[in-house]
This record gives structure tokens, sequence and C-alpha cells, in this order.
């Protein structure tokens, strides 16, 4: 059984490290005595570091009885490579201590008699551990020219709050709101921004051992 090199260096990981909302928003609801009321939350950009190492966080298992199955993402990892006979390569990549800063604006109407609320500023969080669970198609010599899935999830975090809240009659329920979309927000970039960095420059170069 052959399995990933312990980590995996990403280049350019400024390519990775800045995420520009093009704008992110959406509501978020909750229950009040007066009913469900929503917070509506914008985020105009983000950044984030750490971004740019990847370790194996498990084992890869090669699934040697598996049928052809067709790749779900329209580019290959590795480019002319012919998509026949394949084997599935399963397992986790995992980033360590992932930090992410975003600009946002809440705002909330009025509830009973608590007046409406807007906030802005700056928000942080801290992941202490984010996974990216992969499937790979791998041809006969277990190089992998395709991906069947990829999956982002974040494990441990800590919020790390913003300081324009103090003093806000809403600062809870705003700091809950950021939590969870900064969350939301690594997420994201572990889905999309980091996929194609591994889709473009790490599987193919990828040593096996």
């Amino acid at each position: 059984m052959k399995y990933f090199r312990e980590q995996t260096q990403i280049k350019n990981e400024d390519s990775v490290k800045q995420l520009n909302a093009v704008p992110l928003s959406g509501n978020q609801e909750f229950d009040t005595d007066n009913g469900k009321k929503a917070i509506r939350i914008e985020i105009s950009s983000a950044s984030f570091t750490n971004m740019g190492s990847l370790r194996r966080s498990r084992k890869t298992t090669l699934d040697a009885n598996r049928l052809p199955v067709p790749c779900i993402y329209p580019k290959p990892l590795i480019k002319h490579a012919v998509l026949s006979s394949q084997h599935l390569l399963s397992g986790s990549f995992s980033l360590d201590n992932v930090n992410v800063r975003a600009n946002y604006k809440l705002s909330i109407d009025k509830i009973g008699e608590a007046p409406a609320n807007t906030a802005t500023g700056q928000a942080s969080l801290l992941a202490q551990k984010v996974f990216a669970d992969f499937v790979f198609m791998v041809d006969a010599n277990g190089l992998p020219v395709g991906i069947q899935s990829w999956r982002a999830r974040v494990g441990r975090r800590t919020y790390l709050g913003t300081p324009n809240l103090n003093g806000n009659p809403y600062k809870d329920v705003f700091n809950s709101v950021l939590d969870s979309t900064l969350r939301s927000l690594v997420e994201r970039v572990v889905e999309k921004d980091l996929y194609n960095l591994v889709n473009n420059q790490v599987v193919g170069e990828m040593e096996l051992q």
C-alpha cells in the first residue's frame, strides 16, 4: 500500500490567502419573544493565513476493487491523463491554525422595545484544525488523475471576537452570527480556492511513498 508523503508544500500562498467577497451576504434567523427575527450579515473582504501547507491527517486507502466512475470535476488533476481503469484513493489533508479576518456589516430591525441596530468592523477566528476529505481517482501506477470528491470541514476552532461590539445591546447574538459566518468562510476557501491549488499544482507533482 502506498501513502501520500507527510507534508506537501503549496506554492504561491498569496493566491489563496486573500478571499474577496463579491460580496458575501445573507440572513441568519434566531428566536425572540416576538417570534423569529433575522440578522443580515455582509462580508466585504476576508484574509487568511497559514493556508500554505497541507499535512496528511490520516493514511490514505486505495480501493483497487472499485469499477471506473466518472470524475465530478471537469478539469483533470494531471493533464492528458487517461481516465480508464481507475481505482479510488481516499484520505484527508489537514491545515493547522488557519486564521481568518473579515470585514463585516451586521444589521437588525427593531425587536419589541429594542431599536434597530447596525454594526461594522473586523472580526477574526482561529481554526486550530481544518480538514479536506478527498477521494482521488488514480491510474494503474497509483497516481491521481481526477477528483471524485472533496469536502471541507472545520474541527476545533476559537472565535477571537471583534472590538466594535462593546456596549452593543446585540453583542451576544452578533458574535454568534460572526462565529458561524467565519467558520463558513474557512470552509468556503478550502472548498474552492484550496481545491483549485491542489488541482492545479499539487496533485500532479505529488509523490507517493
